[in-house]
């Protein structure tokens, strides 16, 4: 704008500040406002980048139940078991490259707790499961990181459950822990095999 246009925009900007009762400030830019740049932070700044937790990986790293009944599993140290359909035979290949076959019954120690964790898979998900007598008495975790001493003689099946095991009477279930008597007066009864669990309410009716 023209410096002559200067006093008309003034005389009425107060004409409308008295009618209004409004207040008017003028400011003025010398020169381009400065904007200061600064530098990207470097990577070393953050310190050193974390290493990943050798146990939080798991022990699995894939495995895959294939349409004719074979399993595949692959495990954390490039080490890959293949169990037939019925599961009684596995193929082992080592991280050198070594293949090895025997029946799972008779697996070497080198690869039982692998072959333990290839059959609980299988047993999850076949219709007949199978489980030796052999692996089954292996401490729970010994193919995985997990430092469990217990013996679990346990493994999860698809199959339906239709029998379960149960104490004798209500004095040997309570002493040998599955009978519990709950807060609200109910009693839980559970199978010795721990497969089966019946809750009685406090009225004995439900």
């Amino acid at each position: 704008p023209s410096t002559s246009a200067a006093p008309i925009r003034a005389e009425a900007d107060e004409i409308l500040s008295a009618s209004k009762r409004l207040h008017f400030t003028y400011g003025r830019h010398v020169g381009s406002p400065t904007v200061a740049h600064k530098e990207p932070p470097r990577l070393s700044a953050f310190g050193t980048t974390p290493l990943v937790d050798p146990a939080a990986v798991p022990d699995i790293l894939r495995a895959v139940l294939l349409e004719d009944g074979c399993v595949k599993v692959n495990f954390r140290d490039n080490t890959v078991v293949r169990l037939d359909p019925t599961g009684t035979a596995f193929t082992v290949t080592t991280p050198e490259g070594e293949t090895l076959r025997q029946l799972s019954e008779f697996a070497v120690t080198r690869f039982l707790g692998k072959v333990r964790s290839a059959l609980e898979f299988r047993n999850a998900h076949a219709d007949v499961p199978f489980f030796p007598a052999s692996i089954a008495a292996l401490p729970s975790g010994a193919g995985g990181g997990s430092s469990s001493c217990q013996k679990d003689l346990r493994f999860r099946a698809s199959v339906r459950v239709q029998f379960a095991s149960w104490s004798c009477d209500a004095k040997d279930a309570e002493q040998d822990g599955f009978l519990t008597r709950l807060e609200s007066g109910a009693c839980a009864l559970e199978s010795i095999d721990g497969i089966a669990r019946v809750v009685l309410s406090a009225h004995g009716l439900v």
